[in-house]
């Protein structure tokens, strides 16, 4: 008969309390947390769902992030716009109280000083910030879009923005454009008819030479001197009919020139200057190993500030003419191109209200899955405290039993 060591024995006892103890600690960590799984030794298949998971739920919260701010971006635009429509909206009931003639000296001046604080207040709100950054301003955020001068010429506003998109990644692979570009909402399309003096707002384009030289290397010199040539179409046509391989268009923005190589050349492609700045004044003068140059913003004149300008040198002068023949329709389409822009802003919004819905619905689901990877079930987590803490307890009392010692231990 082999006999067992005390020593033995309350190793053996101290190691399966320890292991209680152990499951104890495990268990009551979990419910503290309330995760099944905290270290990949938990459940390295279900820790790796969970990240995943969790992952892909972080990624859309952050796109919603970007919706928020987008939105709150669009809701600016939006009221700006909607503050500049009612300004022009006014400008125009002035025009057409104007435009009968029989007001008197007092009240021709009381509309025209009212219309010179229209203009200011036109610049003001297209020079509107969100967050310091300016809404119409393209991708120039950090300058004003628009600059009053008042010289001995007359008063005039420039545009010193651009129209280039502001983007957002509102998805993996979805943006959208957060921009309204001061062009689009206060400058006209360009078409052929558009004058080449109403180019630049208002500052025209030089007379002189350019030179044009498509991929296959043949040149052509264009002229361009007002008269005779004196519309954007004119130009156009000059260029489709140089002789080379090259095509000029108005591009898809209706605001600039494109010039497209036709010629099937391997060589490049290039618009420059013989004499003068007229090549750099059209927004052509690029030198490329593309088939297209894409001209720059040409701004035509016609727009909602020279329409006001206009106005108010009318009622100056009472040329009535002038307001019933010109003024009103043009104040009715500046009202038409910030009413569209405000179309657009909306349709950005209710794209960005779509996405973030979707997101939002992705991320429960998301969230739902890791939950039930990760998640421990507190009521059954207690249950099972309690059933360790009954087995430590019936540990313990046997251990104090096995390992009181006595004399007849020894015999």
């Amino acid at each position: 008969m082999s006999r067992i060591s005390s020593h033995e024995t309350s190793s053996t006892v101290l190691f399966n309390l320890m292991n209680i103890e152990k499951s104890m600690s495990d268990l009551s960590n979990k419910i503290s947390t309330g995760r099944r799984i905290n270290f990949f030794h938990d459940d390295p298949t279900a820790m790796s769902l969970t990240l995943k998971y969790e992952r892909v739920s972080a990624e859309a919260e952050n796109y919603q992030r970007q919706i928020d701010a987008s939105r709150a971006w669009l809701d600016e635009t939006d009221s700006t716009l909607q503050s500049m429509s009612k300004v022009v909206k006014r400008a125009k009931d002035l025009s057409l109280q104007a435009a009968n003639g029989s007001n008197d000296d007092d009240s021709l001046l009381a509309i025209a000083q009212e219309v010179g604080q229209i203009i200011d207040q036109m610049v003001t709100l297209g020079n509107a910030q969100y967050d310091g950054r300016y809404l119409f301003s393209g991708q120039q955020i950090s300058d004003p879009p628009f600059k009053k001068t008042v010289s001995s010429a007359g008063e005039t506003v420039e545009f010193n923005g651009d129209s280039n998109g502001l983007k957002r990644r509102i998805g993996p692979s979805s943006y959208v454009d957060i921009s309204t570009s001061g062009s689009k909402v206060f400058f006209p399309s360009l078409t052929k008819e558009t004058p080449l003096a109403s180019l630049r707002s208002g500052h025209g384009i030089a007379d002189g030479d350019i030179q044009i030289v498509d991929k296959n290397g043949n040149a052509a010199t264009v002229s361009v001197a007002s008269p005779p040539m004196n519309s954007t179409g004119d130009l156009i046509d000059s260029i489709n009919s140089s002789g080379i391989g090259v095509f000029a268009r108005i591009n898809s923005g209706q605001n600039g020139i494109d010039i497209i190589d036709i010629s099937g050349g391997k060589g490049r492609m290039s618009v420059s200057d013989i004499n003068n700045v007229t090549a750099s004044n059209l927004g052509i003068a690029f030198d490329t190993a593309d088939s297209e140059i894409k001209g720059e913003n040409l701004y035509p004149d016609d727009s909602t500030f020279r329409s006001l300008i206009e106005f108010k040198q009318a009622l100056e002068n009472e040329d009535f003419d002038t307001i019933r023949n010109k003024t009103i329709g043009d104040l009715s389409g500046a009202l038409d191109k910030i009413v569209n822009a405000l179309s657009e802003v909306g349709a950005k919004t209710n794209r960005l209200d779509f996405t973030e819905q979707r997101l939002s619905d992705s991320k429960f689901h998301m969230d739902e899955l890791a939950s039930k990877e990760r998640d421990l079930d507190l009521a059954e987590g207690i249950m099972k405290l309690k059933e360790i803490e009954t087995v430590q307890q019936a540990a313990l009392a046997m251990g104090s039993r096995i390992l009181q010692i006595s004399l007849a231990d020894y015999l």
